[in-house]
């Protein structure tokens, strides 16, 4: 048995309406097994490591719902092009040109990133050519020791480039078998992930779908993104592209859509209706210029909700607590109300609803019973994030990712003040510097 007692906090988190002051944290293995007052949970137990966390906020793992962390390799490209053009002149040629290996680097080194700015977990959506290299985004996310999930898209009708179409009979055999090879892990989940309805044809997404619920894992796609993507799925006499999906039965209670931008009310209650949960990415669709998705008003009608930041070359950043406070701005802009978002809600988008779209009942809360996936952000030294008066508002309003110093996941330290323990992040960091390299001649930068 291993076990981490967390000293002193100034608050320890709960969740997005509750927290303790002068509070401490023990965890055995995976689990926490008490919190609450300092006094109290010193005296009470010793622990193999103790962390000193006085002046520090102490919260609930962040959960990342929508990403690519591959992306990395294309970090910071093409930020004046349209979403056609940045596509297709940025992300389908480096995406085609990375190997296997550079995708597990791209990967790992994306999950330090992550773990580095307080995520614990991530939902990755691996597209276009990146699905042929699936395994090496669960084989990093072990070795890292992130939580989370990888979706293997499919690809029948690209409109981009060809080379990445594949047969449906041969997609939903790769499907299957990457499913089969990592099902019954604890920490890391397959999923399906046929990206889009435009790429991938209804009669294989019905037979993905079938399957994905055949094994017990979840359906990730992303959906009405654009208003370009409303308008193909209008041209097929669809009322919108999540009517699409849904007039095929392919939206039910493990369905996970990404962005939900330009969506109907109809589409909202078909959402509703059929269970599914949706993902929103505030800082990429801003920076793609996609549009602004309808929270408030897939909040209202009861919908899970979670957060994403997308992948770092859409967004350019995997930093969770800014994403809470662009997910605020943007909501009250949008409807011209302060009351239309709070920072409660986006840490809850960020906690709790991300467990949801995870399926998982024992995470996103610090509390007794819960899996010990644990971020601690330093106000101590740290004229960034004081004076402090309510934990979660600190956070989302002024805070950033950069002021955490301690990442636990399953009840092991993966980031601690700059230092990965579980990787060798010098040799990360010269594998993306040459996977750079190879970037700026391919696209002669």
């Amino acid at each position: 048995m291993r076990s981490l007692l967390l000293k002193d906090a100034d608050y320890v988190v709960i969740d997005a309406h509750r927290f303790i002051r002068n509070a401490s944290v023990y965890i055995e293995n995976n689990v926490i097994k008490d919190i609450g007052p300092s006094t109290k949970i010193n005296k009470e137990y010793k622990a193999d490591i103790e962390y000193n966390c006085a002046g520090h906020i102490v919260t609930p793992g962040l959960i990342n719902a929508h990403n690519h962390l591959y992306e990395i390799s294309q970090r910071g490209l093409g930020k004046d092009f349209t979403l056609d053009e940045w596509i297709r002149k940025v992300v389908y040629p480096v995406n085609e040109m990375l190997s296997a290996e550079d995708y597990y680097w791209l990967e790992l080194i994306g999950c330090a990133d992550a773990a580095r700015n307080g995520t614990t977990a991530i939902i990755e959506m691996m597209t276009s050519f990146a699905r042929f290299h699936a395994d090496m985004g669960i084989k990093a996310f072990l070795d890292f020791g992130m939580r989370g999930a990888v979706a293997r898209s499919s690809s029948h009708s690209s409109l981009i480039s060809g080379a990445e179409n594949r047969s449906p009979e041969e997609d939903y055999k790769e499907t299957a078998n990457f499913i089969d090879r990592w099902k019954g892990n604890s920490l890391v989940k397959p999923w399906v992930g046929p990206s889009m309805n435009i790429t991938c044809p209804p009669d294989l997404q019905v037979n993905l779908k079938k399957l994905a619920n055949e094994k017990g894992v979840k359906y990730h796609i992303h959906l009405a993104e654009t208003a370009n993507i409303t308008k193909i799925a209008r041209n097929n006499n669809y009322l919108g592209d999540v009517a699409w999906s849904y007039s095929y039965g392919l939206l039910d209670k493990n369905t996970v859509i990404a962005h939900a931008v330009w969506i109907t009310d109809i589409e909202i209650e078909m959402i509703n209706l059929s269970g599914a949960q949706v993902v929103h990415n505030p800082t990429s669709n801003q920076i793609l210029a996609d549009g602004i998705a309808p929270v408030t008003r897939l909040l209202a009608a009861g919908i899970t909700v979670g957060l994403g930041t997308d992948g770092p070359s859409s967004n350019d950043s995997l930093d969770m607590v800014s994403e809470m406070k662009s997910c605020v701005k943007l909501s009250r802009i949008s409807n011209l109300d302060t009351k239309s978002m709070s920072s409660k809600q986006a840490f809850k988008m960020a906690t709790v609803n991300g467990s949801k779209i995870l399926g998982m009942k024992n995470l996103g809360i610090l509390q007794k019973g819960y899996l010990a996936d644990i971020a601690c952000f330093r106000i101590r030294r740290n004229p960034s994030l004081y004076p402090v008066y309510d934990p979660v508002d600190a956070l989302v309003y002024y805070g950033s990712g950069r002021d955490n110093v301690l990442t636990i996941i399953d009840g092991r330290v993966v980031y601690n003040e700059g230092e990965w323990p579980t990787v060798d992040i010098d040799t990360g960091m010269e594998k993306i510097a040459d996977i750079h390299e190879r970037v700026r001649d391919l696209l002669k930068l």
